[in-house]
């Protein structure tokens, strides 16, 4: 599942500080997911929240904890970035 990342979460990715609902799965967060979030922080400062087209966390559904019989989230493996729309004159 896909998870936004937001702020505080992209400082703690950054710090290296996780926080009590990050679980990173092994070999995360590595450096992608460090300048990924770096570049999370600069953009909507410049041009304003690029939402949807930001960075996300990809996290398994199948370990974490459950809210009404849904999951909400669990060990984060990954992470995607969308930057922005696809070029209307491309392909």
């Amino acid at each position: 599942m896909l998870r936004p990342l937001d702020a505080v979460r992209a400082r703690r990715l950054i710090d290296g500080a996780p926080g009590p609902d990050d679980h990173g799965g092994p070999g995360h967060p590595d450096a992608g997911d460090r300048a990924g979030a770096e570049r999370h922080l600069r953009v909507p400062s410049a041009q304003g929240d690029p939402l949807p087209f930001r960075a996300y966390g990809i996290r398994r559904r199948d370990d974490g904890p459950t809210i009404d019989g849904t999951t909400i989230g669990g060990t984060t493996i990954g992470g995607a970035g969308f930057h922005g729309p696809a070029d209307a004159g491309a392909g």
